[in-house]
């Protein structure tokens, strides 16, 4: 686990998006079996330890409206960190979205990528403690980043191709400190200059192949819902506390900027898991978080899987 100790009381505001093993480079390979749980902040294959409220949760009410309702997929591409690489609870929003579990998600047996785009190809690349890329500072020495995994991609995928990414966690919780402290602008830069350059590689034309690309971008959600209060979220969670105007401030900065880089680029649109989530922290009995405050618990990985299919067909399945 890359788990820093930051030098104050106040520099603690983790994304709960990651805060993983930094793992080893991405093998952007083929597959079509659901990995195995990871032992990524402490997510081996047991259901969380936080009370499993929610199972009955509703369809998203997002307005959003959805993105991909005419597309003929081909592909589907997964990048990112933790989130999109076995972090907290199976069975993980990815592979639900590739192909249901018509075991535990009956209602959904037919509603994946799998049975509406039969032969899809599926791309795992995501690595877990993986930041944008490279800031040549200390705190993020050694870490995976998303530009190799889209490096590593092919130039010759079929039919339009489908990217879901999870990234921008670990880049803040690598400059908590700074964040909590209002010092963070020059790493801000750093954020939205690699942000940039991963997406300009990404949505070059014909880099992935000649089909029109689509791409779910997530933000940074915050498991404390903006209250700050780390400490409460138990045993495993971040023992830091700060004040919600900071926490909200943060995520809000930090969020803007991944809004921004998605807004600039062609085909990239946003995946505001920071709202789909809120509510639905340690401070709430529907908790859709893994007992680490990090990484989503099987529901919040169902949720996930809920809104990205939402927001690619247009369809509000519930379970």
């Amino acid at each position: 686990m890359r788990n820093l100790l930051l030098p104050t009381c106040l520099a603690l505001l983790s994304s709960p998006l990651v805060l993983a093993v930094a793992c080893g480079g991405s093998t952007a390979s083929p597959s079509s079996a659901a990995p195995p749980a990871s032992t990524d902040a402490g997510s081996v294959e047991e259901t969380s330890t936080t009370p499993e409220a929610g199972d009955d949760a509703p369809a998203s009410t997002s307005t959003t409206p959805p993105v991909a309702t005419t597309a003929s997929f081909g592909t589907y591409i997964v990048l990112g960190d933790s989130i999109s690489d076995r972090g907290g609870a199976p069975p993980f929003f990815y592979d639900l979205l590739h192909q249901n579990d018509d075991t535990n998600y009956p209602t959904w047996k037919g509603h994946d990528l799998s049975t509406r785009f039969p032969g899809i190809q599926y791309v795992h690349a995501a690595v877990a403690g993986s930041i944008t890329a490279a800031y040549g500072d200390t705190t993020t020495t050694g870490a995976p980043v998303m530009s190799d995994q889209i490096t590593g991609l092919g130039s010759s995928y079929p039919g339009d191709i489908l990217v879901t990414i999870t990234i921008g966690g670990n880049d803040l919780n690598d400059h908590a400190g700074d964040a909590v402290l209002g010092l963070d602008a020059p790493e801000k830069m750093k954020f939205a200059a690699n942000l940039k350059a991963d997406l300009d590689a990404l949505t070059a034309p014909g880099r992935l192949g000649a089909g029109k690309l689509y791409i779910l971008e997530a933000n940074i959600y915050d498991s404390s819902d903006g209250q700050g209060d780390w400490s409460k979220g138990g045993a495993a969670c971040p023992r830091y506390t700060v004040a919600g105007t900071q926490d909200q401030m943060v995520f809000s900065d930090w969020n803007e900027i991944l809004t921004q880089a998605i807004t600039a680029h062609s085909g990239d649109y946003l995946f505001d898991i920071h709202s789909l989530f809120a509510g639905h922290g340690f401070n709430s009995s529907a908790n859709w978080y893994y007992s680490d405050c990090i990484h989503p618990n099987k529901i919040g990985h169902n949720e996930l899987r809920r809104e990205a299919w939402r927001l690619i067909t247009g369809e509000s399945i519930a379970d």
